[in-house]
């Protein structure tokens, strides 16, 4: 108790006014906004910022919104990063200098564009996901808890990353997305495939990684955001940021939102299938993040980082349980500090971190977890070849009421990557990890990736993928400490995966994109729990294969002053149990449950002007309930519409959004008996400032 009061009032330290005035910073730094990089070392992690002339990606919204004021960028600016600007073309993706994209030249990357983080500003991480992206989430109600499937894989396969470390519980190795609020994050980045040589444990179906990042050519900038929405559904946003003289850098966001969540839905259960309004629903949430950066030297920059999240929700009980009165509150702190310097033999970053979280489950049940990670890594090149190696020792410490004491683990990560630029259209890497738990041989986890440029000009591009890899997960506290039922004995999952992808990129007054991904994954030692003679325990108990392919698509089309865009993505996957050690398994050669078959999207955008609207579908595949196929949930549309206006004034702005989700008051599940709304409403109003 005592530590985390010390840590909360450093991090208050840190943040306050006070600091942004430093007495003993007399001389600006050498180059504008950030430190210089030494000559021959490619720029960093960290690093990258401050140049003069910046790339249409590093572009806030706040830029793109006025970019006809600077004619220098008109031919380097993209227009999809933002739709609600008066400008007339559009961006695909684009990957960024990351280490872990530098790194995986196989792997399949999506990064969130600035429109669409600006549209799912009012909605929780999960929305803004399978928005864009055939990911399937399993909801346990509006707003509630929210577990992904990513490729076919379970729920705890996907890794998710805040500013480079795992936040995934590590009671029961996932994330719950819906804690997540989209506006929390400037860089959202879908990671397709097996990624445990680069991220560790959990990342078999794939990667999440969430980044706060500063703009060094903002003196001050920011928004303030109100949305009002049906189901008595409020939401205010706030996001101050600019330079507190030439070396520091701040960042401040809060978030505060009360849902009465009451929506009225088809009660299927009961005899006449009447409407009922839906009760014991309620959600308040609200939270801060505090950044600050401080470029120590010409060379060093020193980053710390916090955000505190508070979240109290009535449980949503099942149609056939509607009286029910559960509770659930979570809270959570998560603070880094991290420190790169460019030195004379290379790039060095030390990060530290902690992370505490909480949930008291029905007032009664209490889960508590206590993270202290420290991480150092290196990187360099020499000719065309780039290199990092590093190290992450986590200490965990967990007080869960279903545990008999106090349970603390250490892990320790040794890794290391390799990347070869020397062909002119081949480019390969090679990534290796070993993880050490007391008690558990965890596989080594090795993968090798491949980039080859078949075309590649002014106007198009076309190159093929392929990556190749063996990853690991740690069974989780929960599946060895759980009283009555876990084991200490339970094997680490551990799959062998195969991905491929052929891209195209076509760039003239018309722009297309089209990307097509196929994967194939074989896990061993599958972890399920399973009913023992008296209480459910964890076994290693299936090898489940996993195949199928992805697709996506865009075209971007302008007509005179209008410029209009269509997109779409689908997703097949097959998820199969092969093998299991029961010979009575029902599951043995079906489908896995709650795994869609087919799932994909559809979205058109139009733009003239100062106006803006969008209509999009998402389509979410028949799934099976039970292990045995034999009950199911039939498939869904939803249709939704936004429109909107940016009226200028002056050097600010002022974002008039609404938009109508479920169009079609379609009645659906995504999980069985679980409730969802129908035809619903929400107003916003932004306000963003400019200095």
């Amino acid at each position: 108790m005592l530590f985390r009061r010390l840590v909360i009032l450093f991090f208050i330290f840190l943040v306050s006014p006070s600091f942004a005035e430093d007495p003993f910073i007399k001389d600006g730094p050498t180059h504008q906004g950030g430190p210089r990089l030494k000559e021959g070392l490619t720029a960093r992690k960290g690093l990258t910022f401050g140049s003069d002339k910046r790339s249409a990606d590093d572009l806030s919204l706040w830029d793109e919104l006025h970019v006809e004021d600077d004619a220098a960028l008109e031919d380097d600016i993209s227009i999809e990063d933002d739709l609600v600007s008066d400008t007339i073309r559009m961006k695909g993706l684009t990957i960024h200098g990351e280490y872990f994209e530098r790194f995986s030249p196989g792997s399949s990357i999506n990064n969130a564009d600035s429109i669409d983080k600006f549209a799912f500003q009012s909605y929780n991480l999960n929305d803004i996901i399978s928005f864009k992206n055939p990911i399937y989430f399993k909801s346990y109600g509006n707003g509630m808890l929210s577990s992904i499937s990513f490729r076919g894989t379970g729920a705890s396969h996907t890794a998710v990353l805040w500013n480079g470390i795992n936040v995934n519980q590590p009671t029961i190795g996932q994330s719950d997305f819906s804690l997540f609020p989209v506006l929390a994050f400037n860089n959202i980045r879908i990671i397709y495939g097996a990624s445990s040589s680069k991220f560790g444990t959990d990342a078999i179906g794939g990667g999440i990684l969430l980044e706060s990042t500063a703009d060094w050519n903002k003196t001050l900038s920011g928004s303030i955001g109100q949305y009002l929405g049906s189901f008595n559904n409020f939401l205010t946003v706030l996001n101050v940021k600019g330079k507190a003289g030439e070396k520091v850098y701040l960042n401040s966001k809060f978030y505060r939102r009360k849902n009465k969540n009451d929506f009225e839905y088809t009660n299927i259960t009961k005899a006449g299938q009447p409407v009922e309004k839906q009760q014991n629903a309620s959600i308040f949430q609200y939270g801060i993040l505090q950044d600050v950066y401080i470029n120590t030297s010409s060379r060093s920059q020193l980053a710390v980082k916090g955000w505190f999240n508070f979240s109290n929700r009535e449980v949503q009980p099942t149609m056939v349980n509607e009286d029910a009165d559960e509770t659930q509150k979570d809270k959570s702190l998560r603070l880094i500090v991290d420190y790169g310097i460019n030195s004379g033999i290379g790039y060095f970053e030390l990060k530290g971190s902690y992370l505490w979280d909480y949930m008291l489950y029905n007032n009664a049940s209490e889960i508590i977890t206590r993270q202290y990670i420290g991480q150092l890594n290196y990187e360099n090149s020499i000719n065309d070849w780039e290199f990092r190696f590093g190290s992450n020792f986590n200490h965990i410490v967990a007080e869960v009421d279903n545990y008999d004491d106090q349970t603390a683990e250490n892990r320790t990560d040794i890794y290391g990557g390799l990347v070869n630029n020397s062909l002119n259209r081949w480019q390969f890497s090679l990534n290796i990890r070993q993880t050490f738990v007391k008690g558990y041989d965890a596989p080594l986890s090795p993968s090798a990736g491949i980039r080859y440029s078949i075309i590649n000009n002014s106007r198009s591009l076309l190159f093929l993928k392929g990556q190749a890899a063996i990853n690991y997960r740690v069974p989780t506290l929960n599946d060895r400490y759980w009283v009555p039922g876990g084991r200490i004995d339970l094997k680490p999952e551990k799959s062998r995966n195969l991905d491929a992808s052929l891209s195209y990129e076509y760039k003239s007054r018309i722009k297309f994109e089209a990307e097509l991904s196929t994967y194939y994954y074989n896990v061993d030692n599958w972890i399920l729990w399973i009913p023992g003679p008296t209480y459910w325990i964890p076994e290693n108990v299936r090898k489940v294969e996993a195949y199928g392919f992805d697709i996506s698509s865009s075209v971007e089309v302008p007509i005179g002053s209008y410029l209009s865009q269509l997109s779409v993505n689908y997703g097949y996957s097959r998820s199969i149990v092969r093998e299991s050690i029961n010979e009575d398994d029902i599951g043995l050669n079906n489908q896995l449950p709650y795994t869609p078959v087919h799932i994909g999207g559809l979205e058109y955008r139009g733009l003239i002007k100062n106006w803006y609207g969008s209509l999009s579908m998402n389509y979410t595949g028949l799934r099976y309930v039970t292990a045995d196929n034999e009950s199911d949930l039939p498939s869904y549309y939803l249709l939704n519409f936004r429109a909107g206006k940016n009226i200028k004034i002056k050097r600010q702005l002022l974002s008039i959004d609404f938009r109508i989700n479920n169009l079609l008051n379609t009645s659906y599940q995504n999980m069985k008996f679980r409730a969802m709304p129908g035809r619903n409403y929400m107003i916003g109003i932004n306000f963003l400032f400019d200095k």
